[in-house]
């Protein structure tokens, strides 16, 4: 059933959508997020047909992260190279710090984190914040693509948003680890707290490993 609801909703977005999208003025990328988040709201998409599609939706973001490599003109990325290095690390740097204040303030009073609730909410806090400085190279591709953009902005635009992606991988890998390594429970015998060296190599070893 859930697989029949799903069929039916990609051939009702494929023809609709685009006519939605003319008459609100929404890009299509938009339109099908929320025919989607309505779908799943009301029960048309089920857990199971998602686990399903799961393999699709793996495929179809490597097709995505190609056609979004593909757009990517080496010259016009070598000239703005140095903006668009900057751009990222301040784009990472200004998410990173406005979310985990945020998120450290509001998260705290409302969740019930048991014993070392200090180093947990500061983990928890560490994680939302590097999700948050994550683009979405699929909406920046289907906007590029419909629009048919071209020119130094928009090139710009892609190179942030490839290499802001490849960052935030990056960073969510070592900040899962050391929240882990942080957070784990002390073994029988184990002193409280490791040197900072053997704590630092062990999360850089499993992350490579990774």
């Amino acid at each position: 059933g859930g697989l029949l609801c799903a069929a039916a909703l990609v051939g009702a977005l494929d023809a609709f959508a685009p006519r939605v999208s003319g008459a609100t003025g929404l890009p299509l990328i938009t339109v099908h997020l929320l025919a989607g988040a309505a779908a799943r709201a009301v029960g048309w998409l089920t857990p199971p047909a998602l686990a399903v599609l799961a393999p699709l939706h793996t495929a179809a973001l490597g097709v995505i992260s190609i056609a979004a490599g593909a757009e990517l003109e080496p010259s016009a990325v070598r000239q703005s190279g140095r903006v668009i290095g900057h751009l990222a690390v301040a784009n990472c740097a200004s998410a990173l710090a406005f979310v985990f204040c945020c998120s450290y303030v509001f998260i705290g009073p409302s969740a019930s984190l048991g014993l070392a609730a200090g180093d947990r909410l500061a983990a928890a806090s560490l994680l939302s914040s590097v999700v948050a400085i994550a683009r979405s190279p699929s909406s920046a591709i289907a906007l590029v693509a419909e629009l048919r953009a071209d020119g130094p902005f928009t090139q710009t635009l892609l190179g942030v948003t490839m290499v802001t992606d490849l960052l935030a991988v990056v960073l969510f890998a070592i900040c899962a680890e050391a929240a882990q390594e942080a957070l784990a429970p002390l073994r029988d015998g184990e002193e409280a707290g490791r040197a900072p060296l053997a704590l630092a190599c062990g999360v850089a070893v499993r992350m490579l490993v990774q």
